[in-house]
């Protein structure tokens, strides 16, 4: 008996440790899901034309600035 409750004992370790390692591929396939997602955004024409947007932007600003200097 005591043989058996052994073998039972490290069978339901085993189990533990299977449940949390799934958990664990749950969690990351989640992850990568998420990671994913925001790579097709980034894809995306529209996030494309706001990086373009931004960029102007921060080139119109970086001019008005150094005609700003130039003023002074």
């Amino acid at each position: 008996m005591n043989e058996q409750q052994f073998i039972y004992g490290k069978l339901n370790q085993l189990q533990e440790q299977v449940n949390f390692l799934t958990e664990m591929l749950e969690k990351q396939s989640a992850v990568m899901g998420n990671v994913l997602g925001i790579i097709e955004k980034m894809q995306s024409p529209e996030f494309a034309s706001r990086q373009v947007k931004t960029a102007q932007m921060l080139d119109i600003q970086d001019k008005l600035k150094f005609i700003r200097e130039l003023n002074k």
